[in-house]
């Protein structure tokens, strides 16, 4: 029997009076308003209201910005400095781009795109935190999706990766205190971001930046115990703590403390095991485990949380020759259906998984 009982609820949108139909209205609900204040405030630090070039910067001309910035992502076909040309562009089919129809000239934009900032940059608030100049829109982000998004019943912790090619370095804003190098990731070079995200929406509702040596102050929930996985999961589920949501995460997140944590807390979880395996059977589930694709074993053992006993289960899933491990404190031990799969060599098989959630 499922130890979950909860309606599997979808994701909903708190959107007060913004009718969210339109794409800019879409826009504006999901656009942080700390991001306009703090970057006005910041920004206009560093232009002095000498001329037209130098002027202050709006809220209005800020999100004009923001759309230069948006399309220029579309722009693949030319340079930046290009982009304002009024007549066709030697080399191109493409029709002249003349951004400058939209309001604001190369000079100015150029301009703003050098002196835009996000958050302190002054020598105590670096000695506070390296990535004080940055970490606004972080927070920001986090505290407003709390507040217009209404996850559905399962969410998903990642990593995700914001390239930096640029130089490392502490208590400047022009480099990265931090990176990192991560293979498998599109984009392996820069900053990686710990998420959460609504798996129905695919909206990231959490982050928090991997900090590395550039953490001065352990971060919260982490101890000798807990460990950075555990801590990282509960970090990135607490706003929804006690809520009976699902929380499905890799191997990074998966171990039994973290499930253990997740039901300490209102939540479920469920995740593939495989460096996080104190107190998992992972060798004995791969032993009794058949050698036929699909085939899959189960364990079940309890916990105990506040003195009440919680079903955990440990379970093996065969994928070509790769047995998976698996925790998870909800679901059941049933067969689900046949479904097929490819794998590298691109040769169907025919799989016989047992449904967790």
């Amino acid at each position: 029997e499922d130890a979950r009982k909860d309606e599997r609820t979808k994701t909903k949108l708190n959107n007060g009076q913004n009718d969210a139909k339109t794409v800019m209205n879409l826009f504006l609900l999901f656009l942080p308003p700390a991001w306009i204040t703090d970057t006005i405030k910041y920004t206009n630090l560093l232009l002095d209201d000498s001329d037209a070039l130098n002027k202050k910067i709006d809220k209005g001309e800020l999100l004009r910005f923001y759309g230069y910035m948006l399309a220029l992502t579309l722009q693949d076909y030319l340079p930046l400095d290009k982009m304002w040309k009024r007549q066709q562009v030697a080399g191109t089919t493409a029709p002249p781009p003349c951004f400058g129809r939209f309001g604001m000239t190369q000079n100015r934009f150029m301009k703003l795109k050098s002196k835009l900032r996000f958050g302190p940059s002054d020598s105590a608030s670096f000695d506070a935190n390296p990535w004080c100049f940055v970490e606004t829109l972080i927070d920001a982000w986090n505290k407003h999706m709390n507040e217009v998004i209404i996850p559905g019943w399962l969410l998903a912790p990642d990593e995700s990766m914001i390239a930096w090619l640029g130089k490392v370095g502490l208590n400047d804003i022009n480099k990265c205190p931090h990176r990192m190098f991560v293979r498998r990731k599109p984009e392996p070079l820069g900053v990686e971001i710990k998420a959460t995200g609504d798996a129905l929406s695919e909206l990231i509702l959490f982050m928090e930046i991997v900090k590395g040596k550039a953490e001065k102050i352990k971060p919260k929930y982490w101890n000798k115990e807990n460990g950075a996985t555990a801590a990282t999961t509960m970090r990135l589920s607490e706003n929804w703590f006690g809520t009976g949501r699902v929380v499905a995460g890799d191997s990074w997140f998966a171990s039994v403390r973290t499930a253990e944590q997740m039901l300490l807390n209102g939540l479920h979880f469920i995740g593939d095991v495989k460096t996080g395996t104190s107190r998992f059977p992972l060798a004995y589930l791969k032993e009794h485990t058949h050698e036929e694709n699909g085939s899959w074993a189960t364990l079940t053992s309890t916990l105990d949380i506040d003195g009440e006993k919680k079903l955990v289960y440990a379970v093996s899933h065969r994928r070509g020759e790769s047995v998976h491990g698996f925790v998870a404190t909800c679901g059941t031990t049933l067969s689900g259906e046949a479904h097929k799969a490819y794998f590298e060599d691109m040769e169907e098989r025919v799989m016989a998984p047992c449904y967790l959630l």
